[in-house]
């Protein structure tokens, strides 16, 4: 199995966003969110295409969720809702440029105990090739 979680979260952690102090971090090290905060799941698979009874492209499955409270992004006050959506794609954008990601599916909102931090979560197939470590882009149709 190959991961490429690590990367990708060095890689937004490198990024710079609209939104501001972003944190970046692995979903399974988040006790509570520092907002804003960009956290990332990824669960690794053998499934996928086999030759001669090797895998060759597997299909993992990234989580990405943003969480934000009610704050101001470019001197503008910005709802939680707001703020966490604009994250996000933000993040999408970049990941479908530099990592060849496409999102599955709609940005989905997810209830968060704390009522001041909205919580919005997108998700993605990465295919990878294991004979080169490439990354393949998905298309949909």
């Amino acid at each position: 199995m190959i991961l490429i979680g690590p990367e990708i979260i060095a890689a937004l952690k490198a990024h710079t966003f609209t939104v501001p102090k972003v944190t970046v971090k692995d979903a399974y090290s988040v006790t509570s969110p520092t907002c804003p905060l960009l956290a990332l799941d990824e669960l690794p698979s053998n499934d996928g295409a086999y030759v001669d009874g090797s895998p060759c492209v597997v299909r993992n499955v990234l989580t990405l969720e943003a969480y934000a409270k009610d704050m101001s992004i470019q001197g503008v006050i910005t709802p939680k809702h707001d703020a966490a959506v604009k994250l996000i794609m933000e993040a999408d954008a970049f990941l479908n440029e530099n990592f060849w990601l496409t999102m599955i599916g709609p940005v989905q909102a997810a209830p968060y105990s704390d009522s001041t931090i909205y919580r919005a979560v997108a998700n993605y197939y990465v295919y990878i090739d294991t004979r080169t470590n490439t990354i393949c882009r998905s298309i949909k149709k």
